[in-house]
């Protein structure tokens, strides 16, 4: 329970770099990225909308923050990666594309952020083997390939002036995490040593018998 308390936390704290970072943005150079992107990425149109699936890459576990994202960079052709802190408009830069992809028939794959699901992490099309990957606060990955800067569409003076508030907010976001974290890792080890105490207690022939007889009343 503390450790999704200090995760709350550190979302509440999220908001407020994320407002921050927002006011810095140029939103009409973001909505030029979008078209540029469009034009560069769906070059073709099928006749039906195209399907949707949504995952998760990245995880907050008791092992710390896990991701599979190199290993899914890995096996795309075209990458696009997308480097920002919060509030930078990724997610909705990478909505838009996975929309008209989907409008122009292709089958896209959303994969949310495991600390706020509603933002988009990456967008894969895997039918023309493209993807379009962000590097954040929580993933913290570095790619071998091409990347855009989102403080590029940024007034830099605004992001200069509130450089101490950003600065204090990350800080507590990162120290914030690191405690969830730990809290997890803690409850997983007590978990773990609680379950010596029933393994050796379990007649584990029984239940194979229930679940041997549950499955022939399913098929």
């Amino acid at each position: 329970n503390r450790a999704y308390r200090l995760f709350a936390s550190a979302r509440k704290i999220h908001e407020d770099w994320a407002s921050i970072n927002s006011s810095a943005i140029n939103i009409n150079k973001v909505y030029l990225l979008i078209d540029e992107l469009k034009k560069n990425i769906l070059t073709s149109k099928h006749k039906d909308f195209g399907l949707e699936r949504h995952l998760f890459s990245t995880a907050l576990t008791p092992d710390g923050i896990l991701s599979y994202n190199k290993e899914l960079a890995n096996e795309i052709e075209h990458l696009y990666i997308i480097k920002g802190g919060p509030g930078l408009k990724k997610t909705q830069i990478l909505k838009a594309i996975g929309h008209e992809a989907q409008r122009q028939g292709y089958f896209v794959e959303y994969f949310h952020d495991p600390l706020i699901p509603d933002r988009i992490e990456n967008v894969l099309i895997p039918d023309i083997s493209t993807g379009l990957f962000t590097t954040n606060e929580i993933s913290r990955i570095n790619y071998n390939s091409n990347v855009l800067d989102m403080k590029s569409f940024c007034d830099l003076k605004i992001l200069n002036d509130n450089s101490q508030k950003i600065l204090f907010d990350k800080r507590h976001f990162d120290i914030l995490i690191n405690e969830g974290l730990s809290c997890i890792t803690t409850a997983h080890e007590i978990h773990d040593k609680l379950e010596t105490y029933y393994i050796g207690s379990m007649d584990f022939s029984k239940v194979d018998f229930v679940t041997s007889g549950f499955a022939k009343e399913l098929f």
